[in-house]
Order: structure tokens, then C-alpha cells, then sequence
């Protein structure tokens, strides 16, 4: 009879409380399999069974990304090499180093792995939750249109401000007026964000539009001058109508 030595539960900031778009399989299948083991998925994560008693101290397991996106939102992950995240016995858990983790060269002709997990095994089953925490991004809105030089983003929250950055002009000879969150935030597939595109009129703010768009899945990364790591920015583009 199999019993589970193992269940897995993925956690990721991006696209909580949806499942993380990823499958986990052995990085050694054939010694997986010698091993007496399997392993199964299920709502309540991925399970490792085995029916012996004499089962590996420690597994390794590739967390393989069904879409490349996966390891633009998720920090600490790295196109070049395969982060390296330990499970130790006495840490059920564990997160992606997002500082200087050990690493992996990457097979360019191989899966696109998002981390490789190495566990260790008790006798008594272990339930480890992993988690991932998505990039920290500014929000650039870039806006066209009359009224844009006057035009301000606005949080009913009261919570995430905005600043102007230098103006840009396009090849037809627009001019594009740039306001920038002031501090980064967690990106999400569904933001909790609501803003909108506000200017003055003669009784007050006037809304040109009650919820601007949020960003997409793609970051561009800015060099900061006040610290040693890159300024990661996501660009909105917003025309007045």
C-alpha cells in the first residue's frame, strides 16, 4: 500500500489564491522510480507516495514553468541558472533566496525550470509550503491626449502616490506625459489597485477615466542611482480620448 512521504504545497504572491502555473517532476526520473516512489497532484498540491520503508533521506524536484512569464514576476529567478532551494528537515517553509542563492547552469535546450527544490524526508510525512514572492515594480502610466501635461493618477486609498518623470515626445511629435508610482509594488495577475486619471476643473478634479489599466507581465529593468540593483518599471500606455 503507498502511503504519501510528501505533499507539496505551492504558493506564489503573483497569482494567489490561483494555483502557480507550474508541474514538478523528478530531476531524476529513473532514480525517482528506483526508489520506489511516485508522484501525484492534486487541489491540495503535488504528493509523493511510496510504498516501501526504505525510502531516499532526501529528493530532488524540478519546478518546470508552463509559460515563460512565470520567471519575469517571480523574484530571485533567473533566466541564465537554476536557483537552488533547500527544504532542510526542521523547515517546512522555505523560500527562494532572492539575494545570492546557490545556482545551477541552465540547459538551454532543456524545460525552463523556475527553481530546482531539494527535500529532506522524514519518517513521519512532511507537508512543506513553498513560496514565491512576485517582483516589486513602479507603475508608469504614459499618457497622450488633450489634457495629459495636467492629468493626475489617482488612489481613492489614499495609499500609493504618483510623480511626474520627464516628458517624452513620440515619432508623430506627441508629447507623452509620465507619472510614476513613487514606490514600487508586488505585481499580481489580478491587482487590488484601483486608479484614476483625474485633472482640475473649475469645481475640482474632473475623472477622465474612473480605473486605468494595470500592467501586464512585462518589466522593464532601469538602472537606479541610488542603490547597486536594478529599478524594475512597468509602462501603462493611456490615451485621452
Amino acid at each position: 500500500m503507498f502511503q504519501e512521504v510528501l505533499r507539496l504545497v505551492l504558493r506564489h504572491g503573483y497569482y494567489d489564491p490561483e494555483p502557480i502555473p507550474v508541474t514538478v517532476v523528478p530531476d531524476d526520473a529513473g532514480l525517482f522510480m528506483a526508489s520506489g516512489l511516485v508522484i501525484r497532484a492534486s487541489d491540495r498540491g503535488w504528493h509523493i507516495l511510496t510504498d516501501r520503508d526504505d525510502f531516499p533521506e532526501e529528493i530532488t524536484l524540478d519546478l518546470v514553468a508552463k509559460r515563460s512569464d512565470l520567471l519575469t514576476v517571480t523574484q530571485g529567478a533567473q533566466w541564465q541558472r537554476v536557483p537552488i532551494i533547500e527544504a532542510l528537515i526542521d523547515d517546512d517553509f522555505p523560500v527562494l533566496d532572492t539575494n545570492s542563492p546557490p545556482t545551477l547552469p541552465r540547459d538551454p535546450k532543456g524545460a525552463l525550470v523556475l527553481a530546482q527544490l531539494r527535500v529532506a524526508l522524514n519518517e513521519v510525512a512532511r507537508v512543506v509550503e513553498l513560496r514565491f514572492m512576485p517582483i516589486l515594480a513602479h507603475w508608469a502610466y504614459h499618457i497622450v491626449g488633450e489634457g495629459a501635461e495636467v492629468s493626475e493618477v489617482y488612489d481613492p486609498d489614499g495609499v500609493v502616490e504618483f510623480a511626474a518623470l520627464p516628458s517624452t515626445t513620440l515619432p508623430d511629435g506627441r508629447q507623452v506625459t509620465v507619472l510614476c508610482s513613487t514606490r514600487a509594488l508586488p505585481a499580481r495577475a489580478r491587482a487590488p489597485y484601483r486608479f484614476a486619471l483625474q485633472i482640475p476643473g473649475p469645481f475640482g478634479p474632473q475623472t477622465l477615466i474612473p480605473v486605468l489599466p494595470a500592467p501586464g507581465p512585462d518589466f522593464v529593468s532601469l538602472a537606479d542611482p541610488g542603490s547597486a540593483a536594478p529599478r524594475f518599471q512597468s509602462n501603462i500606455y493611456v490615451s485621452i480620448a
